[in-house]
């Protein structure tokens, strides 16, 4: 059916001129009525409720529109939302349009609206379909039984003239789709045999017919919903022509249309469908009878179905549906020419609502004509939802009355058309409560009698409601600091913080991002209110704490409960029901020191940190369990912790009194550190418990390679020693500590006489390596007659270093391995560590003194005892010596023992007299360069021939001009190498110097040029990281700082050691520049996990100079001077001895390593 009358102007100006706006910003739309409100574009709901406040206007909020809803912000912060009961506005491309119906031709030859929901096209002529509508879920296209003439176009409606004699059909656009309808001009016309029966093929992608449906057939979907109904029909006469209506004009076929029924003659008609299309049977009686007044408008149904609607039923046709009818809306007994009693519905999408406090609701619509002008009442209901089977016999259920008003506009110019409105709240407020997903109102006349109480409306309606979201409880109620929760009475925890902080998350029913809620907490001691508090105005769904001051708390049980509370507007507030109640009890006092006492077996161990001790022998052997005994001393302990000195965290264990085997760390003094802790968490203070430990076995293989040139033999100096013969093998001057034993990966080997150790007991063995190639290589085995015991060795084939023993001394044995957990780093240091622990079961392997989470593997077979002898660089495999080791090997050791984890750590980071070893990975001293056969100019390395390659400085290839005499002051460091800052610039190695897991040292001398750049100095770079990175970075215009920055395994973040500095001082001369990385180092807490990077500069450092750095990235693939990972950051100046360390150089060693510092720095730097 066509758009009702005057329906799409009247709804136009009851919900506002809408602008044409991007999706991005909207304008604030005024209400009827009112003067227009000033342009307000905003972008959000918070942005619309703030401009609202500060402008005193209404202002719209872009992400609530929708076809048929506008909602606004006010200034009192409430919204209001306008709905329609039909679209009113479509969204093409991001931007909203007014729906305008009025069609137009397009280049195509068809016919189309400019703007509405759904993809409308008309028939431009002949044989293409009548009109096609495509949906959301589908699309349907209705042919014409007859050929089809170029359309005339009249605003939304298009007429095909004379497709018959005498026969016009005439299609509108509507909002939804389109409606058509047949316009029988004369007498002869009527009498056309092809009248009796008009079939309009119909086809129907994505839907399916149902035919005989009560009410007439429909189309569904694929889910069988309803898409759109073609029921039973009206059709009716020229009888009355419409007022307006010129006596002697000729009306037009659309203008007939238009005029509706009102005063004529009218029939029902009968429509029925199938697969083909629909046929619709005209009233023969009304069509051809004698009293007849043409043109006769054929009006079928063709309706799209949508939650927004519109629907009328009349008395005298009580089985038709008039939804979404074409006609006006009637209300009341019309007794003046068709004699009728009509009521009348508008439904709205309510689905919004639920969960909202509305705060009023107005129904508004147009009348457009009245009996007189007479104030007669309409009553307004609310009723079930209406639908395509709402006729006078089925009408929609009744839910609730909701009120009734007296007016009369539309008889004359005395009291001509208007808006009328009906306060709807008390409707509206059941509607959001209940949560009904649509509103439906009835109009009727009070008095269904009164013939004077006739009235008619205009189909298009605006429900208006102002309302805020209501209030929810709160979630997250409860103790967040300390981190305890909600609790029941029964099992309230005990608070011993100083301050504590209590924790709600305010919610509304209903997502409004604009909205600002507070949570209001009210606090009980017993059944006692002590206080009140409200926190907060912020989104819903962002807590709103309260921190308050235990010691003003009595040291009793208490409880509070919280609620979300809105304060919408200056004078409105509202609040939800209150939560469930926490409980607490107030502790303030902490438990007093414990008890701890030791056995050994059945003796007392003497505690060597009693004041009364004068002499603490060592009486415990090395590596056995002592049992301590943690007593409590105060009622309320619950748990004690514990720690050795040097620890990295402590150890926690639940109970007043508790029993701990433990097994301590070192030979001679280990302090053990305990404390308790009640349940409030107070902890007491410390109690302190030594032992005196005596001397743990030494190696039982201990080889250094420090050996003489030349030498043939490798001393060992354990007890009784086992020199190994070299076959092959050389002594290297460099290596981790000293010299180093040289393997070619071929041949060369050194080998014992005879078996060093029992490998069917506990042993440990380690070894620093230099690994220069990647094949299977055996560091350290110890041979059977078939096979190795165990084999320390590198595997290629997993790209990992392995520690592993044969089940058997047999050809092909089963093999338990321990791996570790990432691949070796190629020429460079690394210290590999393997465990058999027989009491425990288990292989172990470490790698830089840290044990590998693949290296921790069960072992409970029995261990076999290697009766060949101890080998280095080689491993035996069925009867044969093979898997030679290239690269270079220092420090074997092995012990008769399983070493602990603090042991393994204390060898892989070698210190004496309390001082680390270094020793020098890498030295260029950067004053000259050489240009190779290969072309490539190199800076060169005086320890293992790390060459840097040099490019890009200068004009000339020659970049031996790089390199400059600094010889100008007393300071001055002779040949050194200038960067200019270019991104040219290049110095670099294409591998790594140190494997970073393990501790290194950087030193360099530098003089920078600008000291207002940042500017990289050196680094290891991985892949996307920089494993470590020296640089200067300025701040402002008078400071900068040096840092010494390295990547963290588990993390994106970097760890940074900082020198702060002036940027005049920093540029003032020569600076020595030393970072450090000590994985064994202590932070500020033995809380905190080992490990330490620091910087000096000029062998002084500052705040910030050392922070903690526990979880390494190890790896790298270049080391780089002058150059950061991207453009900007480019050294500028001098740079002289860049030098890295194995070791962590600090202290008084960086004088011995520099003396060419001021004697100041240095006082003693020659010792």
């Amino acid at each position: 059916m066509a758009r009702g009358v005057r329906g799409s102007v009247r709804l136009a100006a009851v919900l506002g001129t809408v602008a044409v706006v991007a999706s991005g910003g909207v304008t604030v739309v005024p209400t009827i009525g009112a003067q227009a409100a000033p342009i307000r574009v905003v972008r959000t709901e918070a942005d619309a409720v703030a401009k609202a406040a500060q402008t005193s206007d209404a202002v719209e909020i872009p992400d609530r529109t929708t076809p048929t809803t506008q909602t606004f912000a006010n200034p009192d912060g409430s919204l209001t939302a306008k709905l329609s009961n039909a679209p009113v506005r479509v969204r093409r491309a991001g931007v909203w349009h007014d729906i305008d119906p009025t069609l137009e031709f397009r280049a195509d030859g068809s016919v189309g609206p400019k703007a509405t929901m759904s993809e409308v096209s008309l028939s431009g002529g002949g044989l293409s379909a009548l009109a096609e509508v495509g949906l959301s879920n589908g699309s349907l296209q209705l042919k014409a039984p007859w050929n089809l003439p170029r359309p005339t176009l009249d605003g939304a409606k298009a007429t095909y003239a004379d497709v018959q004699p005498g026969l016009d059909i005439v299609v509108e656009a509507t909002a939804e789709g389109v409606s058509y309808n047949l316009v029988v001009k004369s007498r002869e016309a009527a009498t056309n045999p092809a009248l009796r029966s008009i079939h309009f093929p119909v086809t129907a992608p994505g839907l399916s017919i149902r035919a005989n449906r009560p009410g007439g057939p429909a189309y569904v979907d694929k889910d069988g919903r309803l898409a759109v109904t073609a029921g039973d029909g009206v059709m009716w006469d020229s009888s009355q022509a419409a007022p307006q209506q010129k006596t002697g004009t000729v009306r037009s076929s659309a203008q007939a249309v238009e005029d509706g029924p009102d005063g004529a003659h009218v029939a029902e008609m009968d429509l029925s469908g199938d697969s083909t299309g629909l046929t619709l049977v005209p009233n023969s009686g009304l069509l051809t009878a004698p009293s007849t007044v043409y043109p006769v408008v054929l009006d079928p149904v063709l309706t799209t179905v949508s939650r927004t609607a519109w629907a009328a039923v009349w008395q005298i046709y009580p089985t038709t549906s008039f939804y979404k009818t074409t006609h006006s809306l009637g209300v009341g007994n019309e007794d003046f020419e068709q004699h009728k009693i009509v009521r009348s519905y508008f439904q709205f999408d309510t689905r919004g609502f639920a969960g909202k406090k509305v705060l009023a609701a107005t129904l508004r619509t147009y009348e457009v004509h009245s009996a007189s002008c007479s104030a007669r009442s309409v009553s307004v209901s609310r009723t079930a939802p209406i639908s395509t089977a709402t006729t006078w016999n089925n009408q929609p259920a009744y839910q609730l009355e909701v009120g009734s008003q007296s007016f009369a506009h539309g008889y004359n110019t005395s009291c001509p058309d208007a808006y009328v409105e009906f306060p709807v709240t008390n409707s509206m407020v059941d509607t959001a409560t209940k949560g009904y997903g649509t509103s439906t109102f009835r109009l009727r006349a009070t008095d269904e009698t009164d013939e004077i109480a006739w009235k008619q409306f205009d189909s298009t309606g605006q429900l208006e409601v102002n309302y805020v979201s209501q209030p929810a409880v709160p979630t997250g109620v409860g103790l967040t600091d300390p981190n305890l929760g909600c609790d029941s009475a029964a099992t309230a925890p005990n608070v011993g913080a100083r301050s504590i902080t209590l924790s709600a998350v305010p919610r509304l029913t209903a997502t409004d991002t604009g909205a600002r809620v507070q949570v209001e907490y009210e606090l009980y001691e017993g059944s006692t209110l002590i206080r009140t508090t409200r926190m907060g105005l912020d989104s819903p769904g962002i807590a709103s704490p309260v921190t308050m001051d235990s010691r003003n708390l009595r040291q009793v049980t208490f409880h509070f409960r919280a609620r979300t509370y809105y304060p919408y507007s200056s004078t409105g507030a509202l609040a939800s029901a209150y939560s469930a109640s926490c409980y607490f009890k107030v502790d303030l006092l902490a438990p007093q020191k414990p008890i701890v006492t030791a056995k050994y077996g059945t003796e007392d161990v003497q505690d060597c940190a009693d004041p009364k001790t004068t002499a603490c022998p060592p009486a415990v052997p090395y590596g056995v369990v002592i049992t301590f005994t943690f007593k409590a001393t105060s009622t309320d302990v619950v748990r004690q912790e514990y720690w050795w000195l040097n620890s990295s965290s402590p150890v926690s264990v639940s109970g007043s009194t508790v029993m701990r085997p433990l097994v301590p760390q070192q030979e001679g003094y280990n302090r053990l550190f305990v404390r308790s802790y009640d349940a409030a968490g107070h902890p007491s203070e410390t109690t302190e418990f030594e032992v005196n430990i005596q001397g743990a076995s030494p190696p039982v293989g201990d080889w250094s390679f420090d050996d003489a040139q030349g030498s043939l033999v490798a001393a060992d100096t354990a007890t009784p020693a086992h020199p190994l013969t070299l076959n092959g093998a050389t002594f290297g001057t460099a290596g981790r500590s000293g010299g180093s034993l040289k393997l070619d990966g071929v041949d060369d080997n050194a080998q014992s006489a005879s078996p060093v150790v029992d490998t069917s007991n506990s042993f440990s063995v380690s070894a620093w390596v230099r690994l220069t190639s990647k094949k299977e290589a055996v560091v350290a085995a110890a041979a059977g007659s078939v096979g190795s015991a165990f084999e320390l060795y590198y595997s290629a084939s997993a790209n990992r270093w392995v520690f592993l023993r044969m089940k058997t001394d047999t050809a092909s044995p089963v093999v338990v391995q321990a791996l570790s957990d990432q691949p070796p780093v190629l020429s460079a240091w690394t210290h590999i560590t393997g465990v058999y622990e027989e009491g425990l079961g288990k292989i172990q392997l470490y790698v830089n003194g840290r044990l590998q989470a693949a290296g921790n593997v069960n072992y409970t077979d029995p261990g076999w005892k290697a009766t060949g002898p101890l080998s280095i660089g080689q491993g035996k495999y069925n009867s044969v010596y093979t898997n030679r080791f290239p690269g270079s090997v220092d420090s074997v050791q092995i012990w008769q023992r399983g070493l602990n984890p603090q042991a393994v750590a204390a060898v892989a980071n070698p210190r004496k007299n309390d001082e680390p070893v270094v020793s020098l990975a890498a030295r260029w001293p950067l004053d000259n360069a050489v240009q190779g056969t290969d072309g490539i100019w190199r800076a060169s390395d005086s320890i293992y021939g790390a060459d840097l390659s040099v490019s890009g400085f200068g004009t000339s290839a020659d970049q031996s001009t790089a390199f400059v005499d600094d010889i100008d002051d007393a300071e001055g460091r002779g040949r050194v190498l200038k960067f200019g800052g270019s991104a040219a610039e290049a110095v670099s190695l294409p591998r790594a110097v140190v494997d970073a897991e393990a501790s290194f040292s950087v030193g360099v001398w530098v003089k920078l040029a600008d000291p207002t750049k940042p500017m990289v100095i050196a680094r290891q770079t991985g892949s996307g990281r920089d494993a470590w990175r020296l640089e200067w970075q300025p701040l402002d215009a008078l400071f900068g700082r040096w840092v010494f920055a390295r990547a963290q395994a588990n993390s994106s973040e970097d760890d940074m050691a900082i020198y702060s500095d002036t940027l005049t001082r920093a540029s003032d001369g020569w600076q020595l520049l030393v970072a450090q990385y000590d994985p064994q180092a202590k932070s500020e807490t033995n809380a905190q996990p080992s490990g330490v990077i620091g910087l000096t500069v000029n062998k002084d450092a500052t705040d910030g100079g050392r922070s903690a750095h526990d979880a390494p990235y190890r790896v790298g693939d270049t080391t780089v001077a002058g150059k950061g990972r991207a453009t900007g950051s480019e050294f500028a100046g001098q740079m002289d001895d860049l030098r890295i360390y194995l070791g962590s150089l600090e202290g008084p060693a960086i004088c011995k390593e520099y003396p060419d510092l001021d004697e100041l720095t240095c006082p003693n730097a020659a010792g």
